[in-house]
């Protein structure tokens, strides 16, 4: 055998055995690198990337309340929207509203309703036994006239206990709401940020100050915002900074006075170089301290602005 061609075959054969090894190299290389990202990311049980709709700051109405007709908006101003599209809020006088919010919002939390002498007292409490149930027989016909229009809810009356009825057309944010507050997936970065979406405008009814709401409004003002502040923990105060201060705005809606929101508020405002509206965040922060607690907040903008910095 000639020895050039054996010479020629041989190198090329050492050659491509070079090649295929080092692609070996490469894609073992790779398969590490991904392996210990993805471990890196579920260390600590939380995923790491932000979702596709988290990395986007919030406009408007959150993305479950984008449908444009069968829907009964709490957070905020009250509103509700038939299955034509049509805003029929106004339909709602006060009497009808607050004999609506009552059924309602106890329908969600205990799921049981409410029962007909705790209704009584809600809506109907300077009236005679006879005069409230006259009054009750005629607002609840006038409220289930005004929800036809909508496809479809039910008013019920069972066992001395009333209701609300939703189907899967009618969506309700404080329905939503109570449902995520039951069932938490903390694992997800979706679940915070569809929440304070659902939550953003505001407390519940914002101008409807009804007495009997006080235990259900500071129920769910108390859950959102630990899920709220769990949810800017997780977030990169650079990257994400629009988003934080969106959150925290919201949670001093219901806690003007939460001090670790307020701090982080100031620490971001500074980090872009904002002195003048973190030195505002300071006097506002202070005036609702003062007003709260009924004694001056004890810690100067300039001690909270270092405190933030180290």
């Amino acid at each position: 055998m000639p020895i050039k061609p054996l010479r020629h075959w041989w190198e090329n054969r050492i050659i491509w055995l070079i090649a295929a090894l080092l692609s070996a190299v490469i894609l073992l290389f790779m398969f590490i690198k991904v392996l210990i990202k993805r471990r890196a990311g579920t260390k600590t049980g939380i995923k790491t990337e932000i979702s596709p709709s988290a990395k986007s700051e919030p406009t408007g109405q959150a993305r479950c309340l984008s449908q444009d007709k069968n829907l009964i908006k709490l957070f905020g101003a009250f509103q509700v929207l038939n299955k034509a599209g049509e805003d029929i809020t106004h339909e709602f006088t006060p009497k009808i509203k607050q004999l609506f919010l009552a059924i309602l919002l106890h329908s969600a939390k205990s799921k049981s309703g409410i029962t007909t002498e705790e209704l009584t007292e809600i809506v109907w409490p300077e009236q005679t036994f006879q005069s409230a149930k006259n009054s009750r027989g005629v607002s609840i016909r006038k409220l289930r006239v005004i929800l036809e229009s909508l496809d479809h809810i039910e008013i019920l009356f069972q066992r001395d206990r009333w209701t609300v009825f939703l189907s899967e057309n009618v969506f309700c944010d404080y329905f939503e709401c109570i449902r995520m507050l039951e069932n938490p997936q903390f694992n997800s970065m979706d679940y915070f940020f569809q929440l304070f979406r659902l939550v953003e405008d505001g407390q519940i009814v914002k101008n409807e100050n009804y007495e009997w709401m006080d235990d259900i409004k500071g129920y769910v003002d108390y859950r959102v915002i630990d899920i709220l502040l769990k949810y800017i923990g997780l977030l990169d105060h650079v990257e994400h900074a629009g988003l934080i201060l969106k959150i925290i705005d919201r949670i001093h809606i219901s806690d003007p006075v939460n001090e670790k929101a307020f701090e982080l508020k100031v620490k971001i405002l500074l980090a872009q170089d904002n002195h003048h509206f973190a030195r505002y965040c300071h006097e506002t922060f202070s005036k609702n301290f003062e007003d709260f607690y009924g004694q001056a907040y004890q810690k100067s903008f300039e001690e909270v602005a270092s405190a933030v910095r180290s």
